[in-house]
C-alpha cells in the first residue's frame, strides 16, 4: 500500500478521532439573557459538515469500507463532552499540532449522512 502523505492545513479533533478530512466548521453565538433583559451567558453552536472519504486506495468503490468509516464517526459522536480540538496541519500558518482551538467539550446534538450511492464517500 502507497503511503498517504497528509498535506491538510488544520487537524479537527473530537476526542481521540481525527476528522479527516476537515470538515467546514460553521460558528453561531446566542446571547442568554435574563427576564430583564440582562445577559447572563453566550451559547455558540459549531456545526461540522464534512465528507468521509474511502482513503484507502485499495478499498475503492468498497461499501464495506465506506460503512466502516461511517460506524467510526458514529462511535466518536457518541459521546459528549469529548475534547474538540483544531490544531494546525502540516501546512498550517504554524508549528504543526499547535493549538488553534482546545479546551472546548461539547454535547452532540446529531448526527446524519447524505442520501448516496456510498462507494467511496458519504456526506
Amino acid at each position: 500500500m502507497a503511503a498517504r502523505v497528509d498535506t491538510s492545513r488544520v487537524e479537527v479533533w473530537y476526542g481521540e478521532v481525527r476528522l479527516e478530512p476537515a470538515p467546514l466548521i460553521s460558528y453561531q453565538q446566542e446571547s442568554q439573557r435574563t427576564d430583564a433583559g440582562n445577559r447572563v451567558s453566550d451559547r455558540v453552536n459549531l456545526t461540522l459538515n464534512g465528507i468521509v472519504l474511502n482513503l484507502d486506495a485499495l478499498a475503492s468503490g468498497d461499501l464495506s469500507q465506506m460503512v466502516t468509516r461511517r460506524d467510526e464517526l458514529i462511535d466518536a459522536a457518541s459521546g459528549d463532552n469529548r475534547e474538540l480540538r483544531i490544531l494546525h496541519g502540516v501546512n498550517g500558518s504554524a508549528l504543526s499540532g499547535t493549538a488553534i482551538i482546545t479546551g472546548v467539550f461539547p454535547r452532540v446534538d446529531g448526527l446524519s449522512f447524505a442520501e448516496g450511492i456510498w462507494t467511496n464517500r458519504i456526506d
